[in-house]
């Protein structure tokens, strides 16, 4: 009996080490030298590679991989897109350019497109939009923790791999939904679309300001086309026997909605600065220029 009790204690003592050996080998110093960089510069480089697993509409586990013998200092992208491996390629083995299926109502097949963001933490509020609507948590609820990393950096240690979490929409409606099973590829967004209002989304989802659900509402809007009335008539379940469940809610499609207009005004914003500010600071000017002249005169 005492025999096995002590075997018992050894054999335990020997799992917990074990234990103990592989969370600290995955411990970064944070005094090690480490090259910085950007995520999708690593990957063409070879020096991370990325598994994208979509686990459904809404979320996705990316698994960064380094390949290199030193400490990675990644800068995480503001937002990403994912396209289904086999979504590429069209018929007759040509590929497609990745918004080539964006709005078909999914003529060409496979899967849905996604896009969105890494889930960052507490770092809402303090980004550069908040007076252009942003940053209201439109549906949301409390802050996410996000994956540990501050500031949109990730650390990742010599030949280890680290997870992230994603929270995503989905891009093509009228597509089978993602799944785990099938194989995604990440791209910057900026790949799959030129639409600015839905990067933008995307990067605000990724910093909680807006709800998944109303997020999703506004991506299918902007990315398919879709009309506020067809949303509102979108359903999630259809039962003969327990009838018709919608998509969205209709607190979600108002919330879209304003939403909507925000990313509508910082868009004009962006693409048309307003012209007050140039002639305001060129009528100071001018008012400078002849104070100027004048005192030059009077000194003459």
């Amino acid at each position: 009996m005492r025999f096995s009790l002590v075997r018992r204690g050894v054999v335990a003592a020997t799992l917990l080490l074990l234990s103990v050996s592989f969370s600290s080998g995955d411990f970064v110093n944070a005094n090690e030298p480490a090259v910085t960089m950007e995520l999708f510069e690593a990957i063409d480089s070879k020096q991370v590679s990325v598994q994208f697993i979509a686990l459904d509409a809404n979320h996705a586990n990316v698994l960064v991989e380094n390949h290199t013998d030193h400490v990675l200092h990644l800068k995480l992208p503001n937002a990403i897109a994912a396209v289904p491996v086999l979504g590429q390629f069209g018929f007759g083995g040509q590929q497609a350019g990745f918004g080539a299926a964006q709005g078909q109502g999914g003529q060409s097949g496979g899967n849905q497109s996604v896009g969105g963001g890494f889930q960052q933490g507490a770092q809402q509020g303090g980004n550069a939009f908040g007076n252009n609507g942003f940053g209201n948590n439109l549906g949301g609820g409390n802050a996410r923790q996000g994956n540990g990393f501050g500031m949109g950096f990730m650390r990742i240690a010599a030949q280890k791999t680290r997870k992230l979490v994603a929270t995503t929409v989905c891009l093509e409606q009228g597509k089978p939904e993602p799944n785990a099973k099938v194989k995604y590829r990440m791209i910057p967004i900026d790949q799959y679309t030129q639409d600015a209002r839905l990067i933008e989304l995307c990067q605000q989802l990724a910093l909680d300001n807006v709800s998944q659900k109303v997020a999703q509402a506004v991506a299918w809007h902007y990315a398919n086309g879709l009309s506020w009335e067809k949303l509102a008539k979108l359903n999630r379940i259809e039962s003969r026997y327990l009838g018709n469940v919608r998509m969205f809610r209709a607190q979600e499609l108002n919330d879209a909605k304003t939403f909507a207009e925000a990313l509508e005004a910082s868009s004009r914003e962006v693409t048309h600065p307003r012209p007050d500010a140039s002639l305001s600071l060129n009528s100071s000017v001018s008012q400078d220029s002849a104070a100027s002249m004048a005192d030059s005169s009077a000194t003459r």
